[in-house]
């Protein structure tokens, strides 16, 4: 999208912005894509959730700008006078912070301002140096989890995920250090390193199984992720075809040719590309085929509630099986932890299976990879 189109874009959404508010508010932008609403009508709970609803739908409607079919999505933090602050500054901090809450938990979404956010803002700003000299001295690892095939349960695959034991906190969850990690710029470095100490450690492995590694929204729109993946193969001597590339549906958010021509030249690397999360309502049909996906991982929400005999969940894991048969894709279903749900999953015809069932993530030492020990054991 180009510059000029995309300016427009903002107007017509501003314009929306608008039409909602009426008299009641003022509609600023304050750059980039982030507009402030300054409300002045009723501040109750009830009606600001609705206002906020839509804001979402109408800026969910597709523009026509320059010929062209353009979506977006909106977010929206919400603070409210005197509850959450007297001062245009605090007032401002606040719903920017719910801001950041509400993008955290998806397109489309709201969220209202809690003293609990502060807290955990001033907890990431403390966590941020630790981090820091965490990635100096390499003190994060690289833990495993297994991935099978459906029928044999032989390990076809293992995801390698990023851990980090703090010194004095202990284990941080991945979905507290990483968002850290990307606010103060380090998702690049951090991100090349995992690359390449995991195509490099998959080389040890006796089975021959696949790696797959998490690649964020931030390093395929930055430069350089091509080099970097093309780098760690030539390095580690690692097949292309055993490196899989995992990008959640978050990417597609509004119609980003960019991204697409990214994960081509991922693609042409000779490497595949995965689907995580499959399901959670961001992209459009479209881009599995355009994207030339080699798998489709279906979330562990729609896997639990499948097994509990919800019917929409059934219905949608039923949908994106049939929709991955059609095109040829692999399909691997997310936190399986019981033999019920495996005895369901495979019968429906999933490819693959992945949780806690099969073993829970771990680091992965030459000597340690449970389909050695057992080869050990029965020589012995």
């Amino acid at each position: 999208m180009g510059h000029a189109i995309g300016d427009r874009l903002l107007c017509e959404a501003a314009g929306r912005f608008e039409a909602v508010v009426g008299d009641d508010g003022h509609v600023g932008r304050l750059g980039g894509d982030e507009f402030a609403i300054i409300w002045h009508g009723p501040n109750d709970q009830e009606t600001l959730r609705h206002l906020a609803g839509r804001l979402i739908e109408e800026v969910s409607r597709s523009f026509k700008v320059g010929g062209a079919t353009l979506n977006i999505g909106a977010t929206v933090g919400i603070a409210a006078g005197g509850r959450d602050g007297k001062r245009e500054s605090n007032l401002m901090r606040a719903a920017d912070l719910a801001l950041y809450q509400a993008k955290r938990s998806g397109r489309g979404r709201y969220a209202f301002f809690s003293q609990g956010m502060l807290t955990a803002a001033e907890d990431s700003r403390l966590l941020e140096n630790d981090v820091r000299d965490a990635l100096t001295k390499r003190t994060m690892h690289i833990a495993y989890q297994r991935i099978v095939d459906s029928k044999t349960h032989e390990t076809v695959c293992r995801e390698s995920l990023l851990r980090w034991d703090h010194p004095t906190r202990g284990p941080i969850p991945p979905q507290k250090f990483i968002p850290i990690i990307e606010d103060v710029g380090l998702i690049h470095q951090i991100g090349a390193w995992v690359l390449q100490r995991a195509c490099k450690e998959a080389m040890i492995w006796p089975d021959k199984a696949r790696v797959a590694v998490n690649v964020s929204a931030a390093q395929l729109e930055g430069e350089g992720l091509e080099e970097v993946v093309r780098e760690a193969l030539d390095t580690s001597g690692l097949d292309p075809d055993r490196l899989e590339l995992e990008v959640t549906e978050s990417i597609f958010i509004g119609e980003d040719a960019d991204m697409l021509d990214s994960l081509e030249r991922l693609r042409e690397l000779g490497v595949r590309l995965v689907l995580d999360d499959f399901g959670k309502g961001y992209s459009s049909l479209g881009y599995l085929s355009r994207a030339h996906f080699s798998k489709i991982k279906i979330d562990k929400d729609f896997v639990h509630g499948a097994a509990r005999g919800e019917r929409d969940r059934l219905a949608i894991v039923q949908a994106i099986l049939a929709l991955s048969e059609g095109l040829g894709i692999e399909t691997t279903a997310e936190g399986v932890e019981t033999e019920q749900e495996i005895d369901m999953l495979t019968a429906m015809g999933v490819s693959q299976l992945q949780g806690y069932y099969f073993g829970r993530p771990e680091s992965i030492e030459p000597d340690s990879v449970p389909e050695r020990r057992q080869v050990k054991q029965k020589a012995g």
